[in-house]
Order: C-alpha cells, then sequence, then structure tokens
C-alpha cells in the first residue's frame, strides 16, 4: 500500500511541473520569452608585470575577486604572466569594479593590488539575460623589498 502512496505522489508531481512548464510558454507579449537562470557577462582583464626598472616579471600570479574581499581570497579568474610579463584574464560576469592583485614568483618583489573600474564594451538588449562585455587593462610596477641590514 505504501508503495502505491509513493507511486500516486510522484505521478502528481511530475503532472503538476509539467503545467508548470506549460504555464511559461511564449504567448508573452512583443515576443518577449521567459527565461530561467542567471544573468551572465563575461570580462577580459589584460595587462603587463615589470619591475620599477622596466624589467619583465615572468611566472607571477595574477587574480581577480571582488573588491570587498581580502586581496586574492575567493578569487573569480587566475592567470600567470607569460616570459614577457603579459596577461590574460578571462572570467564570467558583469562588474562594475573588480580587484587585481599580483602575486611574484620571486620572493624579492612585493605584492601589489588595486581596484580597476570596468568599461562597458556593449550592451545588446536583445540578448536576453546576457549583460555583454566588459574589459580593463592594469599593468603593475613591483616595488623591491627593502632588506634590513
Amino acid at each position: 500500500m505504501n508503495l502505491k502512496k509513493s507511486t500516486l505522489f510522484t505521478r502528481l508531481c511530475a503532472a503538476g511541473l509539467a503545467v508548470l512548464g506549460f504555464g511559461c510558454s511564449s504567448d508573452e507579449p512583443n515576443g518577449l520569452e521567459p527565461m530561467y537562470g542567471t544573468i551572465t557577462g563575461t570580462f577580459k582583464i589584460k595587462g603587463k608585470v615589470t619591475t620599477e626598472n622596466g624589467k619583465n616579471v615572468p611566472n607571477a600570479e595574477v587574480r581577480v575577486t571582488i573588491p570587498e574581499l581580502p586581496s586574492g581570497v575567493y578569487p573569480i579568474a587566475i592567470s600567470k604572466t607569460e616570459e614577457s610579463g603579459n596577461y590574460t584574464l578571462d572570467g564570467l560576469g558583469s562588474f562594475k569594479q573588480l580587484k587585481v592583485v599580483c602575486i611574484p614568483e620571486d620572493s624579492n618583489l612585493e605584492a601589489d593590488s588595486t581596484i580597476v573600474d570596468m568599461k562597458h564594451l556593449n550592451d545588446d538588449k536583445d540578448s536576453g539575460w546576457y549583460q555583454g562585455e566588459d574589459e580593463a587593462t592594469v599593468d603593475f610596477k613591483l616595488k623591491n623589498k627593502i632588506k634590513d641590514q
């Protein structure tokens, strides 16, 4: 008897979900269709990491976080610099500001961070929940650590 109740309950839930699905069909005015999910966008941050003397800094880790978090905690994108000191970070999300943190592999150099205003590239209103692209260029000039004598 318990199995029959479980089967009946499962079928009623499936029927209810089917009715909800049909109730959200595209009979909206102006051809608008309902959407499910999360608002998205993309961002790109690029730049170069050098020392104060202008030398390229290879293998530095560059992290992107939201500004409210401590530097580099819970990054939403991570990259390493190339031999030329250049880096590119790509990620999902649409942000007005992001914190970019640079952590050099060379322990003689100090880490650095900055909060950057993102430049919004496009505003495609016909693309549903996609919020377009944001980009910024962030260059770092890392300082040498002062050694105690």
